[in-house]
């Protein structure tokens, strides 16, 4: 009876133990976020302006810039992103090269200039 109770106890230490190893495992994804804030020429807060980043693999993921013009794209697989900014009224703006790191948030900052939206403006990263 009592190498029963014993047994029965080792059990469940094992089987909590595995279930948070498993949990922990499960937490370290090889992912990462690109954030920031567009903002005009004043350098008022530019609303509802469409960034999207798109990996040298081609995913691509969008998303609109709040009231304040920031925006936070999440869950990027690590590598490295061409991010594209357009509005309404405004040059599109595109940077490449942005590079997404594992657990990190890089922070793309993006002015518009007022123009056609078929005019675009492309800033090439270097040395990062």
């Amino acid at each position: 009876m009592k190498e029963t109770r014993i047994l029965r106890i080792r059990t469940a230490v094992w089987a909590s133990f595995l279930g948070w190893a498993a949990i922990a495992a499960f937490g370290q994804q090889d992912q990462g976020q690109i954030a920031g804030t567009v903002l005009d020429a004043s350098s008022a807060s530019v609303t509802g302006a469409r960034v999207t980043a798109t990996s040298i693999q081609g995913v691509a993921r969008s998303v609109d810039t709040g009231e304040n013009g920031s925006y936070v794209l999440t869950n990027l697989p690590v590598g490295l992103y061409d991010v594209s900014v357009q509005a309404a009224g405004f040059k599109r703006v595109t940077r490449t090269g942005v590079k997404v790191d594992v657990a990190a948030r890089s922070t793309v900052d993006v002015s518009l200039e007022l123009g056609a939206v078929t005019e675009s403006i492309t800033v090439e990263a270097t040395g990062v």
